[in-house]
């Protein structure tokens, strides 16, 4: 089996390019830019609103599941308008952010979940820092966390934070 770009990837790299693959489709249905395309004047709030409601959809049951909802909170430079690849940046801000809400929910009891914060800087790039109050990464694995299929709920991954 292959990949978006003709390349092999074993199961889970695969689900990953599917997955990878439906989000751009989603982002090309909403009317946004062609997917690959510099959008030079994109609203960074906007993306950051629509990569939360698509990290809150994912994890609907699981909210749902343990009564709860979470508020991500939005600050600093929420008019910033900068060039970059939406559907790029979109995945990203979407694993960091079920990442974070994920985090917050296994480490806080129901009805008292802090907020994810997320801020936008003021730079000549792109600056969005993500907060949240779950905990941090488990301790030894923060140069594995770059590595894009790997995550610290993979099976026998017995750490503490």
């Amino acid at each position: 089996r292959t990949g978006i770009l003709g390349q092999s990837f074993p199961g889970e790299e695969q689900d990953l390019c599917r997955l990878v693959w439906s989000r751009l489709c989603k982002a090309e249905a909403r009317s946004s830019p062609p997917p690959m395309i510099i959008h030079t004047s994109c609203k960074l709030k906007k993306l950051i609103e629509i990569s939360v409601a698509d990290a809150k959809s994912a994890l609907q049951d699981a909210l749902e599941e343990r009564r709860q909802s979470i508020h991500v909170q939005i600050e600093g430079y929420v008019e910033e308008k900068r060039a970059v690849v939406p559907e790029h940046l979109s995945i990203v801000l979407y694993e960091v952010l079920t990442n974070a809400i994920t985090a917050t929910m296994e480490k806080h009891q129901p009805g008292s979940l802090p907020p994810v914060v997320v801020t936008i800087g003021n730079s000549p790039g792109v600056a969005i820092k993500i907060s949240d109050k779950g905990g941090g990464i488990f301790s030894g694995y923060e140069s594995k966390v770059w590595k894009f299929t790997w995550s610290q709920r993979s099976p026998g991954v017995n750490a503490t934070r």
